[in-house]
């Protein structure tokens, strides 16, 4: 599909409940690793796409 892949994430319930408890499971440590990663990865993606050029469009009359 010619799709990036930035990371996979648990489907660990406990996601949900530290959501709505104000405490993310990103700040456990060893459990917040995966959505580190795609933190990381989705910020090195975004940069290497903003180097790519688009096209180049001129309006004239």
């Amino acid at each position: 599909m010619a799709v990036h892949f930035l990371a996979e994430l648990p489907l660990d319930p406990q996601v949900r409940i530290g959501g709505d408890s104000g405490k993310p499971i990103v700040l456990r440590r060893g459990e917040g690793e995966p959505f580190l990663e795609l933190a990381r990865n989705t910020v090195a993606r975004a940069e290497e796409v903003a180097k790519e050029e688009g096209p180049k469009f001129e309006v004239t009359e």
